[in-house]
C-alpha cells in the first residue's frame, strides 16, 4: 500500500558569505527536519526536485524526506547496508540522473544519451524494466533551470518554498 505524502520545502539563503543556507522541510504530519547547507547541495537538491517531479518519482530523495527520513539518514547510508538495500529503485534512478547534472558543473554539458544509459544501467542492476526518460529530459532541464534562476534571484536571508506532493503514479515498481 502506498501513502500520499507531501512536504513543504523551505530553502533560505544565507544572510552573508560567512554563514550557510538553511533547508527546512515540514512534512504533512507536521514534523520537521532541517539542516544548514552549501551552494552545491542547494543546486543538487533543487535538481532532485526537478527530476523527481518531472518523472513522478515517489520513493526517491524528497519522497523519503516526506516519509520521515532525515538528512543524516542519507549520510549514514553505506553501500551494502540495510538502509542502502532498502532503497527503492526510484531513489537509485534519481541519484544517477542528478549525478549527471552535478557532473555538468565541472565537466560541461552531458549528452542525453549518457543520462538514458545511466538510467538503463540502474534498472538492469535492480532487475526492473527500463523506463524511457528521453521524453522527460526537456521538462527536467526546464524545471531545473527555472528553480536555479529562482534561487539565484533571491536576496540574502530570503527564502523560496516548494511543495513536493508525491501523489503521482509510480514510474518504477519494485
Amino acid at each position: 500500500m502506498w501513502y500520499l505524502l507531501s512536504v513543504l520545502i523551505r530553502i533560505k539563503k544565507a544572510r552573508n558569505e560567512d554563514s550557510r543556507h538553511s533547508l527546512t522541510c515540514i512534512r504533512a504530519d507536521g514534523t520537521t527536519v532541517g539542516q544548514k547547507t552549501t551552494d552545491f547541495f542547494i543546486q543538487h537538491d533543487l535538481t532532485h526536485y526537478a527530476v523527481e517531479t518531472a518523472l513522478g518519482l515517489r520513493h526517491a530523495f524528497w519522497g523519503l524526506i516526506a516519509s520521515g527520513w532525515t538528512f543524516s539518514d542519507f549520510e549514514s547510508r553505506t553501500e551494502g547496508s540495510a538502509k542502502s538495500r532498502a532503497l527503492h529503485t526510484e531513489a537509485h534512478i534519481a541519484e544517477a540522473l542528478v549525478g549527471t547534472y552535478d557532473l555538468e558543473l565541472t565537466a560541461g554539458r552531458i549528452a542525453d544519451s549518457v543520462r538514458i544509459g545511466r538510467v538503463a544501467e540502474v534498472c538492469r542492476a535492480h532487475s526492473v524494466e527500463a523506463i524511457d526518460i528521453a521524453g522527460f529530459l526537456p521538462d527536467i532541464r526546464s524545471r531545473r533551470a527555472e528553480l536555479h534562476v529562482r534561487w539565484a534571484k533571491l536576496n540574502p536571508a530570503d527564502a523560496m518554498e516548494l511543495v513536493f506532493d508525491n501523489g503521482k503514479q509510480l514510474c518504477v515498481t519494485d
